[in-house]
């Protein structure tokens, strides 16, 4: 057994590359996955694919961002993966797309990591948040707990 067995992890951003990546091994470690993101399409061919379950919401958008998590229930382990990027020169750089990627990149951690502790003083668990912003989606994946914990 696997020491993420059982538990529920909460992939956000997990519709594609390194989020789908994560989503399949926590399936195949036995973890309940959540497929996260705000692409429906992706989110529940992945979730078809490992037998877990999607949720789309937006992590720009907080009350979304904190219905999605009422409705999830208990949740072990949080995997903020989501990010984006626009790519060009600074100077190039249009002030929709610096809107875009500030709106996303910072909105990950804060309202999900809050939406995912807002009922844990009623658990006997917590979720171990992680994310890749701080290089810790590889202990996810290897189903360790973060480095500190």
């Amino acid at each position: 057994m696997s020491r993420v067995s059982g538990r529920t992890a909460v992939v956000i951003g997990g519709a594609f590359g390194i989020g789908a990546a994560v989503c399949r091994r926590f399936a195949d470690e036995g973890a309940a996955v959540v497929v996260a993101d705000r692409n429906k399409d992706n989110a529940f061919a992945v979730a078809e694919e490992i037998g877990g379950r999607a949720v789309v919401f937006d992590v720009a958008d907080t009350s979304a961002v904190y219905e999605a998590f009422a409705a999830l229930g208990d949740v072990d382990i949080l995997v903020n993966n989501a990010g984006v990027d626009r790519f060009a020169f600074f100077v190039d750089t249009a002030p929709a797309d610096w809107d875009f990627v500030l709106d996303i990149n910072p909105a990950t951690r804060s309202p999900s990591a809050a939406a995912c502790r807002c009922g844990e003083e009623n658990r006997e668990h917590r979720a171990d948040p992680v994310g890749d912003h701080d290089g810790h989606v590889e202990a996810a994946v290897r189903g360790v707990p973060h480095p500190g914990r």
